[in-house]
């Protein structure tokens, strides 16, 4: 059985956002300041950012922690025996949606703290 290297996952209703996921199961030692959305992250949080269909590559240790996280909305689709290259960005105007937020917990970030004004 080959080596699972990399999964495509979708999101059922989010397109062009970077959705983050905390996994509280991976405690950092040290707060971590992220760059990316501006939040101090006490836990290790996956930034995820969604493509117009609401889907992206991601690796087999991010599959791994997606499952764990069990996010609401999320499908794993298939695996990717040749994922694309990627880079972190922000979603369309920047936006930032925590996976909290889907789960219909308390928001831990919104737009408006992501954004530098």
């Amino acid at each position: 059985m080959k080596k699972l290297e990399s999964v495509r996952v979708r999101h059922e209703t989010l397109r062009g956002v970077v959705v983050t996921v905390p996994d509280l199961t991976r405690p950092l030692v040290v707060p971590y300041a992220c760059p990316t959305c501006q939040v101090l992250h006490q836990v290790k949080t996956y930034h995820l950012p969604l493509d117009a269909e609401g889907a992206i590559v991601v690796s087999a240790g991010v599959f791994k922690g997606l499952k764990r996280a069990n996010v609401p909305g999320i499908i794993f689709e298939a695996p990717v025996t040749k994922p694309p290259d990627q880079r972190l960005s922000l979603g369309r105007n920047g936006e930032v949606v925590d996976a909290t937020n889907v789960r219909g917990l308390p928001p831990l970030l919104t737009s408006q703290e992501g954004s530098s004004s």
